[in-house]
């Protein structure tokens, strides 16, 4: 089944507006809480306007949700669904015409979980557009984010985002963490924290069957005593606990261990979480802020910093950075790039591969053992 949606979601189409219809498309469509038994579907329109959205298990999508409640900001939860199953999902609106698009649930019978990593694409052309093909390639089934969409308004905003990464959010889900490019907090948490069922602030935590996710927010406290500090401490404490996770996963923006030349390591995020990550056995912490590839191993626990999304020199985006080196390098490039895991039970392969040659930058593994 995995070929049949790469091919589908590559020939989806935004789709389009006809004279006389009341509002335009400005974000979107993207799918979030992606789970076994449904996901829901999000976007956002220029005026408000009445909700219409057809669904089902072929592309016909026999089943239909509408509100005649007229918003900007559209989600529909669809649910029912099968684990691994292949729906489909078609928006209508007045004078306005929609190919249908295929999403898969988590779960089932597939072999492994791919996820892909990358971050710092700045919503740039370039690059950025490219690494969405290189993603695609790899039919991810979610997409982690390191920060710095760059959703400002005088660098793109949200909607230049979403035109370059929308062949891929239509059908894979999104989580990424909140980067100092990324405005005041508000529009990420309603655009990715709040669909995936989080709370206010620019931090949450997504379970995915066997596999846990930590979103940060490096730009607030972190230390023991502040909320999203204690927040932390106590997410990590019932994974611990829970026999069902097998791996961990940590994003935020500056990560504790980094060589990079433009901004180096975080020194209060190293000082505050590097023990919990270490505790509670994190697996694996992806950053950015650095427009580099670098990888660590410190105590046990990972660390890579793959911020080559579109943000680098030249070309491919705004400003260019280069890994110094440190005693806690162990592999580093300076050149766009993007990350692959692929878990299958108790083992992840993890690769890094330069943007459109495909070259291979680094490669582990980690194999889980039965507690």
């Amino acid at each position: 089944m995995r070929p049949l949606r790469i091919v589908l979601a590559a020939v989806f189409f935004a789709g389009a507006s006809v004279a006389g219809s009341p509002a335009s498309i400005t974000m979107g469509p993207y799918v979030a809480a992606v789970g076994e038994s449904g996901f829901t579907v999000c976007w956002e329109t220029s005026k408000k306007e009445p909700t219409r959205l057809k669904w089902g298990a072929t592309p016909e999508c026999e089943n239909s949700f509408t509100s005649d409640v007229s918003v900007v900001r559209h989600e529909v939860p669809i649910s029912g669904l099968r684990p691994g199953q292949v729906a489909w999902y078609r928006l209508e609106g007045e004078g306005r015409l929609w190919e249908a698009t295929p999403v898969r649930t988590a779960g089932g019978e597939r072999a492994n979980t791919r996820i892909a990593v990358f971050g710092d694409t700045h919503s740039t052309d370039g690059v950025h557009t490219e690494l969405v093909s290189d993603i695609l390639k790899d039919d991810p089934d979610l997409v982690l984010h390191t920060g710095d969409l760059a959703l400002r308004p005088l660098e793109g905003g949200a909607g230049e985002f979403f035109r370059v990464e929308g062949r891929l959010l239509r059908s894979v889900p999104l989580l990424p963490a909140f980067g100092n490019h990324d405005g005041g907090g508000s529009q990420f948490v309603e655009l990715f924290v709040r669909p995936n069922g989080g709370g206010v602030e620019p931090y949450y935590a997504v379970r995915r069957g066997p596999i846990a996710v930590l979103a940060l927010d490096y730009q607030q406290s972190v230390e023991a005593d502040s909320p999203q500090g204690r927040w932390i401490a106590r997410t990590l404490d019932a994974w611990a606990a829970d026999p069902g996770i097998v791996f961990r996963f940590v994003i935020l923006h500056w990560r504790p261990f980094d060589s990079g030349s433009g901004h180096g390591s975080n020194l209060k995020v190293r000082e505050a979480l590097v023990p919990l990550f270490e505790r509670y056995g994190v697996d694996v912490v992806f950053s950015g802020h650095d427009h580099i590839f670098e990888r660590s191993t410190v105590h046990g626990v990972r660390y890579v910093v793959t911020g080559g999304g579109g943000g680098g020199g030249g070309k491919y985006g705004r400003k260019r950075h280069v890994p110094m080196g440190a005693s806690f390098t162990e592999v580093s490039a300076a050149v766009p790039h993007h990350c692959l895991l692929e878990i299958a039970g108790r083992t992840l392969r993890f690769t890094a591969r330069e943007a459109g040659t495909g070259r291979l930058l680094d490669e582990f593994s980690l194999e889980k053992d039965l507690k």
